[in-house]
């Protein structure tokens, strides 16, 4: 079983995941924060973008609850 990895780069604000093994694919940019958690077989994940639109700061937030397979 080969195991999927993401993280975030934060040099430059992007998502990677790496799958299979050495393979890098950013699937995100433009984001400051992304956190996982693991409570039991729950997995919260958060993720937060920042982006300058018209001299304004725009922002967005999710959180998601997911519950892992074959945990």
């Amino acid at each position: 079983l080969v195991p999927i990895a993401y993280y975030l780069d934060t040099t430059n604000g992007q998502v990677i995941r790496e799958y299979p093994p050495n393979t890098l694919t950013p699937v995100a940019a433009e984001v400051k924060q992304l956190k996982f958690f693991k409570t039991g077989p729950q997995l919260d994940i958060t993720i937060r973008t920042e982006k300058m639109n018209n001299m304004m700061l725009l922002t967005y937030a999710i959180k998601q609850k997911v519950r892992l397979r074959n945990e």
